[in-house]
């Protein structure tokens, strides 16, 4: 009767870990990709507004001036997205907890791809705070030109990789839910698209809005993760209220 007693105590420890993970990473993928789209749309504004297109290779000095233009709003989204971006590895970690019932090792292979993809634009998003943090502390602007030059060309790079990982951890994520479940089909389908055209993409430079529908893919499955955690035991797919 004890053995059965600590059996049920440790069982529900289980479902509350699990279920307080998913909450949490949910939250966490809400707010994370929720930010990177106000701040995708904030940024396209910016060089709108100052007559700038991509690619930005060689346009420097325009490209100071439209910061400069509206650094204050700017500093201000790139700190909370960076803040964010930081807590996004919970968000990766639940999304494997959640779909690890069904499918133990892609899942936790497409987990290592995600947290390499967060990892890798965690370190981009501080690039770019501290290069406007020195235009607003009145660094010489030849010298801050040079440092966006020099930013922009391993940006390049560091994009390539970055859409690399993210596409592959989508994209893995949706093929474990359209075929063995752990999130709604329809969910699944739209990953599948926004990944394949991020991935996609990168060699035939025809990217495009694909990053903000990955960022619309997160808010989505951070709501489910959050509004509708299960408890991940295998061959348990029953929702926790």
């Amino acid at each position: 009767m004890q053995a059965a007693r600590t059996a049920t105590f440790i069982e529900r420890q289980d479902v509350r870990g699990d279920v307080g993970l998913q909450r949490i990473g949910g939250i966490v993928g809400v707010a994370y990709g929720a930010v990177k789209i106000v701040f995708a749309i904030f940024f396209l504004s910016t060089l709108t507004a100052a007559g700038l297109t991509v690619p930005l290779d060689g346009k420097a000095p325009q490209l100071y001036d439209a910061l400069q233009a509206r650094l204050p709003a700017l500093l201000s989204l790139q700190s909370l997205e960076l803040a964010i971006a930081v807590l996004a590895l919970v968000f990766v970690r639940a999304l494997d907890q959640r779909l690890r019932a069904a499918a133990p090792t892609a899942s936790s292979t497409a987990a290592l791809f995600g947290y390499a993809g967060v990892a890798l634009l965690t370190l981009d998003l501080g690039s770019a705070l501290r290069l406007d943090q020195s235009i607003a502390a009145g660094t010489a602007r030849a010298t801050v030109e040079t440092s966006i030059a020099t930013a922009l060309t391993l940006q390049e790079t560091t994009a390539l990789a970055v859409s690399l990982f993210l596409g592959v951890w989508v994209f893995t994520a949706c093929w474990i839910a359209v075929r063995r479940g752990g999130l709604p089909r329809p969910l699944g389908y739209f990953g599948f698209l926004a990944a394949a055209w991020l991935v996609v993409g990168i060699f035939f430079g025809i990217q495009g809005f694909a990053p903000l529908l990955v960022s619309v893919w997160q808010v989505a499955t951070g709501a489910v993760l959050w509004f509708a955690p299960r408890h991940t035991a295998p061959g348990n797919a029953a929702a926790i209220p």
